[in-house]
């Protein structure tokens, strides 16, 4: 939307119009570097002494009250006054950041790297770390000490603000998350834990998460969220660095409402939260987290019916791609697989009308299922062979359900879970005819 002083360039005479579009051409770079700003921020247009006058990023001013619309470097001015757009921009090694003018930048606690608008703005980087505020499109939320690591007890949070008011949800990358691991007897995370206040809520996690992501919905209103790490216990080399971004309500890429984790791909990995390999660090390291809740989503792509869940291979042992309400405490035992509410009423996976057919019945003459627990992954309950998992009941939706107990489970006492690890790949629709 043009301001009142964005009309002047529409106001000047048929011979004005002419010179307009000769510096077009022969100052392409000036006629591109200056848009409108986002709601709330500081206007790169200011008021000086009375006069409108435009600061360009070199730090020149000039007056627009005495434009010559017969001087081509006037009317670049002029053609500058429609401000910066502050896109999405990309550095080479620092992140994503936000085009602004340096000195905007500089002023709004963000670090340049690089050019954006053909030369006349910086990738503005924004980091923060404990005790901090940011209402930018793009942050980096760090560890005291990043990119070292952080050892000590602390708590250390961020509150992130919207950018304005077209803003519905915010993304968690998280691109570097070591935390300690949770205690060794439920599962819970005791020492260190991640969370999340305000939005939907998202399950408290710790452990190895680096390549996790979660989406947390804002809403239509103020939207803001605080995340909060703390840190307590022994001594730990913890390390993070989380990229949050905005989402407009508009997006194409929005996820879906109620989930935490969205994919956008045909093929991809999903894995529990703090999943890794027990063989790198010890037993008890990588261990399914106990109190989770959540709802894991990938988008359905055009021509697409239906979607192939399958066991990771990793370099840990097949069987422990898959380890949830485990039938024995002896790992060296083949583990079988138990589906339905009746078999799993305390750590499952959901998938609708999981099949090992791609139909509603199976091959040994059951019906679709809608639960998966145990050691195996397979929807053929009391199998102890890993098995494709099929479901053609859109949207694809993976429902994750850990209670809060594993060993002192007084139903059925759990040891050694690890989670899971679940590659998908998208189905093609049948062909009629």
């Amino acid at each position: 939307m043009l301001t009142e002083r964005t009309r002047l360039v529409w106001q000047l005479s048929p011979f004005s119009v002419a010179v307009i579009l000769l510096s077009i051409f022969s100052y392409v770079r000036a006629s591109v570097i200056i848009e409108e700003t986002r709601d709330g921020r500081r206007e790169v247009i200011s008021s000086n002494s009375g006069s409108e006058t435009i600061e360009i990023d070199d730090g020149r001013v000039v007056d627009v009250d005495n434009l010559d619309p017969k001087d081509p470097r006037s009317v670049i001015s002029m053609l500058m006054m429609i401000r910066l757009q502050n896109a999405p921009c990309a550095t080479e090694a620092n992140g994503n950041g936000t085009c602004y003018p340096r000195a905007q930048c500089q002023q709004l606690g963000g670090q340049g790297f690089g050019t954006c608008a053909a030369g006349f703005g910086v990738c503005c980087v924004f980091q923060k770390t404990c005790n901090s505020e940011t209402n930018q499109n793009v942050t980096y939320f760090v560890n005291p000490e990043w990119p070292g690591t952080y050892d000590g007890s602390i708590e250390c949070p961020i509150t992130v603000q919207k950018v304005d008011s077209n803003i519905c949800q915010y993304r968690l990358d998280f691109e570097e998350f070591t935390l300690a691991q949770p205690e060794p007897v439920d599962h819970i995370c005791e020492s260190d834990v991640f969370v999340v206040a305000g939005g939907r809520p998202v399950p408290p996690i710790c452990g190895e998460n680096a390549g996790q992501h979660m989406y947390v919905d804002a809403g239509p209103s103020s939207g803001n969220i605080k995340i909060n790490i703390v840190t307590s216990g022994e001594s730990y080399a913890r390390k993070w660095r989380i990229k949050i971004s905005q989402i407009p309500c508009n997006a194409q890429y929005r996820a879906g409402d109620s989930c935490l984790q969205y994919f956008t791909s045909m093929s991809g990995r999903i894995k529990s939260f703090n999943y890794g390999d027990p063989t790198m660090m010890g037993p008890e390291y990588g261990m399914q987290l106990s109190a989770q809740e959540y709802t894991t989503c990938v988008r359905a792509e055009e021509g697409f019916c239906g979607i192939v869940y399958v066991p990771c291979k990793d370099s840990a042992e097949p069987k422990e791609a898959f380890a949830i309400s485990s039938t024995s405490q002896n790992m060296s035992i083949p583990q079988r697989t138990m589906t339905g509410a009746e078999q799993c009423p305390s750590d499952w996976v959901g998938i609708a009308c999981a099949t090992d057919t791609g139909r509603e019945q199976q091959t040994d003459g059951s019906s679709c299922v809608d639960r998966v627990c145990g050691g195996t992954f397979t929807s053929l309950s009391g199998s102890t062979s890993h098995a494709p998992v099929y479901s053609f009941s859109r949207p694809f939706n993976l429902r994750v359900h850990f209670n809060d107990f594993e060993m002192s489970d007084p139903r059925a006492p759990d040891e050694y879970n690890r989670g899971f690890c679940i590659d998908f790949v998208q189905q093609p629709c049948p062909q009629s005819g």
